[in-house]
């Protein structure tokens, strides 16, 4: 079935590239397994060919992306490289997230490697250099797959007054890379005179109990909503002063 579902994303690729692009810069954006086709795609249909000049960049979030350990580039893709400067363009950003107290464990779904010799790439869109950094998120504050078991008190101050909210430094986050473990370590600021909530969503839930290989899988997006429009803002900037890219 992955490789019918491929056939969809590779098809729709194609028509767009011929009827719809037109020369102009595009940006890849995929989750989960939206990230495996997306990967797949840049591998077989962008890599080495004249579309990957036009790439601003390829957001392939939550799922595992390899690169060889200490390394930008080689593993999961041939060419494209890891972003490491704001407005760089034509590379990946890539991570899956899991809180800082429960690290990706022995046989994790994801943030191990599989192959020896490389690492799980983590790309933190709130720094691009090694580092802490406050997050820049959204979220969905009504009933959804992340909190229908365990609400969030998103103020104490009362109910949000829209559906949509931005939680800008409320969590924290940093690239952790040791052996074939990578990921996006994240924290909650919490403050007691801070009237936004201590806790946020974005475990998966198996028969009533955390998944901790499965980290902060529902909420990959959401933590740094804010930092990935950034990036890209700052990608097309680029492109449209014409600056080479790395490719």
């Amino acid at each position: 079935m992955i490789g019918l579902a491929y056939g969809d994303v590779a098809s729709a690729w194609r028509y767009y590239l011929e009827r719809h692009n037109q020369g102009r810069p595009f940006v890849l954006i995929g989750h989960s397994q939206g990230t495996i086709h997306l990967s797949r795609l840049l591998r077989e249909e962008i890599e080495g060919r004249d579309s990957a000049k036009r790439m601003l960049s390829a957001l392939l979030i939550g799922f595992n992306v390899e690169v060889p350990e200490g390394k930008l580039v080689g593993g999961t893709f041939a060419k494209a490289p890891l972003c490491t400067r704001v407005g760089e363009t034509g590379c990946v950003v890539s991570y899956v997230s899991f809180r800082a107290t429960n690290p990706p464990p022995p046989g994790a779904l994801f943030g191990r490697a599989l192959r020896p010799g490389m690492t799980v790439a983590c790309t933190n869109p709130a720094r691009l250099v090694r580092g802490s950094a406050r997050l820049d998120s959204y979220w969905y504050s009504g009933p959804s797959a992340t909190t229908t078991s365990n609400p969030v008190q998103w103020s104490s101050a009362g109910s949000p007054p829209t559906p949509f909210l931005r939680t800008a430094g409320l969590a924290s986050a940093a690239c952790v890379n040791k052996g074939p473990l990578g990921y996006l370590s994240v924290v909650v600021n919490a403050d007691p005179s801070d009237a936004r909530t201590d806790r946020i969503p974005g475990d998966v839930t198996l028969g009533g109990r955390t998944a901790p290989g499965w980290g902060l899988h529902l909420a990959d997006m959401n933590l740094a909503m804010g930092d990935l429009i950034a990036l890209v803002e700052a990608q097309a900037e680029a492109y449209r002063r014409g600056r080479p890219s790395r490719r």
